[in-house]
């Protein structure tokens, strides 16, 4: 049996076309932002960080052992200090050109 989707593999399921198998036109931010607020709702579902006062906290530093989670996880942990919910929003939402 396969474990279940993670959200933030579901909102990447949803934001695309099911016949052509590219994103649908969604604004770019909007699908960055609402990514990296599933991948928040995960790490907390998972009880890596919290939200607490419009923050948020780390709980738990281990790994997931998830090739998405786990290096917004590292990004969390490195920090070491707890920000307001928007700052990781803006921060896990970044797309880096290469």
């Amino acid at each position: 049996m396969n474990p279940p989707l993670t959200l933030t593999e579901e909102l990447v399921l949803l934001s695309l076309d099911h016949i052509k198998g590219s994103h649908l036109p969604l604004m770019p931010e909007a699908l960055a932002f609402g990514l990296a607020g599933a991948v928040l709702a995960d790490l907390e579902m998972a009880g890596r960080v919290e939200t607490k006062d419009g923050r948020v906290v780390l709980c738990r530093s281990e790994m997931l052992g998830d090739g998405v989670l786990d290096p917004q996880l590292a990004r969390i942990v490195s920090d070491q200090s707890s920000h307001a919910i928007a700052y990781w929003l803006s921060v896990l939402s970044e797309r880096k050109e290469e």
